[in-house]
């Protein structure tokens, strides 16, 4: 359901807002595959979760992984 995954993207964030980014993390990893799979590519719930994901990477200090999520959003908005 694309409203509950747009919910559990915000928890998500509110998670890292708590610092508590192992939790943050891997919910938003949920979010981002289920969206891809549930809502497809182009919903917007699916273009914003790996943001949030990239987030809680750089919040894990894993500067490598987020550099690489913050490229495949920028490469998501311009497709």
């Amino acid at each position: 359901d694309a409203e509950l995954l747009a919910d559990q993207a915000q928890l998500a964030v509110v998670l890292r807002w708590l610092y508590e980014p192992g939790a943050a993390r891997e919910l938003a990893q949920h979010v981002h595959t289920t969206a891809q799979r549930t809502l497809g590519t182009g919903h917007l719930t699916t273009l914003i979760a790996p943001e949030t994901l990239a987030g809680c990477l750089r919040d894990e200090q894993d500067l490598a992984a987020a550099e690489t999520a913050y490229r495949d959003v920028v490469a998501a908005c311009r497709a």
